[in-house]
C-alpha cells in the first residue's frame, strides 16, 4: 500500500561540530581536537539537548561558545553546521 508523501512527517537530520577543551576532552578516548565531535541530530535542538546527547552534565561546563558568541542560555537553539565550543569551569575566584 502506498502512503501519501507528507513533508512534515520527515525529520531532516542535521549535523554540527562540538569542540571540547581542557578536562572535557578526557571524557572521549581518541578525541581529535582538530575535528571535534560531529553530532547528528534532529532539527530544533537546544544546547542542553546537545549536552544530553553527548552525556555531558551541565555542571561540567563553565562556558559555551556558539560560533563567535558566548551562550547565555542552554535553551538556545542550535542549527545545522554550527560549531559549539565547550569549556570546563575555571578554577579560582573568591
Amino acid at each position: 500500500m502506498l502512503m501519501d508523501y507528507d513533508e512534515n512527517r520527515i525529520k531532516r537530520i542535521t549535523s554540527m561540530q562540538v569542540k571540547l577543551y581542557s578536562l572535557l576532552r578526557m571524557k572521549y578516548q581518541g578525541y581529535d581536537s582538530e575535528k571535534g565531535i560531529t553530532v547528528e541530530c534532529k532539527e530544533q535542538m537546544s544546547v542542553k539537548d546537545v549536552f544530553r546527547h553527548l552525556g555531558i552534565d551541565e555542571r561540567e561546563v563553565g562556558m559555551v561558545v556558539l560560533g563567535q558568541k558566548m551562550v547565555r542560555s542552554l535553551e538556545m537553539e542550535v542549527h545545522e553546521h554550527d560549531v559549539i565550543h565547550l569549556f570546563p569551569p575555571l578554577p579560582g575566584g573568591g
